[in-house]
């Protein structure tokens, strides 16, 4: 699952013409540091959609950001829908 989900965003990243790309092992520090819990609201990761992780760029790589562990967090859908909103970012589907 992670292996899926590192190579859909690499793939993104390159893509858009990020620098950087972030490796399986990466993904799963950052997820591990987690703690089950999302990093903007604290609330736990759950079985509905909504609720499931997600992997949120910090500085959008349509900006300019870089495919880098640094310039990521793990969030739960419902900030990710927030922070896109308060960017003026499109999202683009699962990663």
């Amino acid at each position: 699952m992670l292996r899926r989900r590192v190579s859909v965003i690499n793939a993104r990243a390159s893509r858009k013409g990020a620098s950087g790309q972030i490796s399986v092992a990466d993904l799963a520090g950052k997820l591990a540091a987690t703690e089950g819990k999302c990093s903007d609201c604290s609330k736990p990761f759950g079985s509905q959609r909504r609720n499931k992780w997600t992997i949120c760029f910090r500085e959008p790589l349509s900006r300019g950001g870089e495919c880098t562990v640094a310039n990521t967090d793990i969030v739960c859908g419902a900030c990710e829908m927030s922070r896109a909103a308060k960017l003026g970012v499109k999202l683009e589907g699962p990663g």
